[in-house]
């Protein structure tokens, strides 16, 4: 498995208008430092981090990413992320819950 730093390369699917990203610089991390799911269709016409993808029982202990999902741990909490054919996008959180802050 290869993975993928998010920190500098957004996860994406070819097709799809959104992204997954962990933005290291402050001006790009409006709800504080994460995981963020963004837009890239408005570049430079809108704020482009939409969502700051949150567990709700715990802080995150790990993110990993390879090149079809983003797996992310937060004590008890995995949340699965993937990009589906076309625009979609799928989460599932197994042991405790998500919040998608805006």
């Amino acid at each position: 498995m290869t993975s993928i730093d998010l920190h500098s390369v957004p996860l994406s699917r070819r097709g799809n208008w959104l992204s997954l990203f962990q933005p290291t610089l402050e001006a790009y991390q409006p709800l504080g430092p994460g995981l963020y799911l963004r837009s890239n269709h408005a570049r430079g016409v809108i704020e482009r981090e939409l969502f700051l993808i949150e567990a709700l029982d715990a802080e995150i202990d790990s993110i990993e990413a390879d090149f079809w999902e983003c797996r992310m741990q937060a004590g008890e909490t995995r949340i699965h992320m993937l990009f589906t054919e076309g625009s979609g996008f799928r989460l599932r959180a197994e042991g405790g819950g998500v919040r998608l802050r805006a």
